[in-house]
C-alpha cells in the first residue's frame, strides 16, 4: 500500500491571503477563485494533512515508521 501525505507549510507575509483550506486531517480544500464554476473549491483527499499549524518537526513519526520499515527491508 502507497500512502499520501501532505504537509502545508505557513505563507510569508508577502505571499497574500491562503487560497487552501483544511477542514480536517484528511482534506485539503482549494479556492480555485473560478467564480464561473458552480463551486470554485476543490477538495483533495489524503491519507494525512498537516496543515500549516505543525511546525518543522510537528510531523508525527509514527506516521513514517511503517515507510522507514519498508526502506529498510528493500535493502
Amino acid at each position: 500500500n502507497v500512502k499520501v501525505f501532505c504537509r502545508a507549510r505557513p505563507l510569508f507575509e508577502n505571499e497574500g491571503p491562503y487560497v487552501v483550506e483544511f477542514p480536517d486531517d484528511f482534506t485539503v480544500r482549494v479556492n480555485t477563485g473560478d467564480e464561473s464554476l458552480s463551486n470554485p473549491k476543490k477538495d483533495f483527499e489524503f491519507d494525512r494533512v498537516y496543515g500549516p499549524h505543525f511546525g518543522q518537526g510537528g510531523t508525527p513519526i509514527a506516521d513514517s515508521l511503517p515507510f522507514s520499515r519498508l526502506i529498510k527491508e528493500l535493502h
